[in-house]
């Protein structure tokens, strides 16, 4: 599904792929915000709202539930409280549609959780100086959806996603957390750990002043053990180093067995002629001269999630 970002004020409508979800964030519609008419129906439920001082709220680096409707928390810690109302609407469906108000600023989305949506708040940063929203839009398969925002210029700006759910998550004394999510050709679940950092821009849909940097935690060797067949024509390495000169071809046809994964880098394997040797890879690909490519393009039997 598309997500979908319109701009009223400059009339732009900017559509970008890859998102399982519908995002749509309006501004420039008014100077006023939104009310609810009461908060009788299903999704009112009696969350708390955020009432503690700045302080104490960023000092314990706990996750804070927003309630159904209007919510009033210090964002960016000037002394000021700004007013954040959500608001669930039942589809009839498994689906939810939710909307989520600051000032003149709408998200609007979907999400597949009868309940509907669950709005949190933390502090993610290093210097615990501000405040984030955080909210899992999707939960299909367990493949988690999470998007963080901070308040930058009265405005909500994305930092990132990250592929947990948010309730599932714990903020270390750092800001960071751990994540635990499906793993690409490894067919096994990897650890990461997220840090909210300065924004480094390679992430051109994330404009703001941070984004989310997430460093993937590898046991030494990972046990891998499955029987392959080449599907393509793949030479496979002597040792660990792309320089080292080749121990096989295997060609199409050829069968093989994996044997282990090796700091979430090497894929080691032997040839059912006997020859050992390595493949690079990455989290979601085999590097095959220097181009990642996926695992289910060179041998048959290799699992896949993520």
């Amino acid at each position: 599904m598309n997500s979908q970002f319109v701009l009223k004020k400059g009339n732009l409508l900017k559509i970008m792929k890859g998102s399982a979800v519908a995002l749509l964030v309006t501004t420039g519609i008014g100077t006023g915000v939104l009310a609810l008419r009461g908060t009788t129906n299903k999704f009112a439920q009696a969350t708390s709202i955020i009432a503690t001082p700045a302080a104490s709220f960023t000092a314990d680096r706990s996750i804070y539930s927003l309630k159904e409707g209007k919510n009033y928390i210090d964002l960016d810690l000037d002394g000021k409280k700004e007013e954040i109302e959500l608001k669930n609407k039942s589809t009839g469906t498994s689906i939810v549609d939710f909307e989520i108000t600051l000032g003149d600023q709408i998200i609007k989305g979907s999400v597949d959780r009868e309940d509907g949506l669950k709005l949190r708040a933390a502090a993610l940063t290093k210097e615990s100086n501000s405040i984030q929203l955080m909210f899992t839009h999707q939960y299909l398969s367990d493949d988690y959806l999470t998007d963080v925002y901070n308040y930058e210029n009265k405005k909500l700006v994305k930092v990132g996603t990250f592929c947990d759910e948010v309730d599932k998550i714990k903020i270390a004394d750092d800001g960071s957390f751990q994540i635990n999510q499906p793993g690409g050709i490894l067919g096994t679940w990897k650890d990461s750990t997220v840090h909210m950092v300065k924004n480094t821009y390679t992430d051109s849909k994330i404009t703001g002043s941070y984004c989310l940097e997430e460093i993937t935690q590898f046991d030494q060797e990972i046990p891998f053990e499955y029987s392959i067949k080449a599907i393509k024509n793949v030479k496979v390495y002597k040792s660990m180093d792309c320089n080292g000169g080749y121990a096989k071809e295997l060609k199409v046809g050829d069968k093989a067995k994996t044997i282990k994964v090796i700091d979430g880098k090497w894929l080691y394997l032997q040839a059912e002629s006997g020859e050992n040797g390595y493949l690079e890879l990455n989290l979601e690909d085999l590097i095959i001269n220097g181009t990642p490519v996926r695992g289910w393009e060179v041998f048959d039997g290799l699992p896949y999630a993520g």
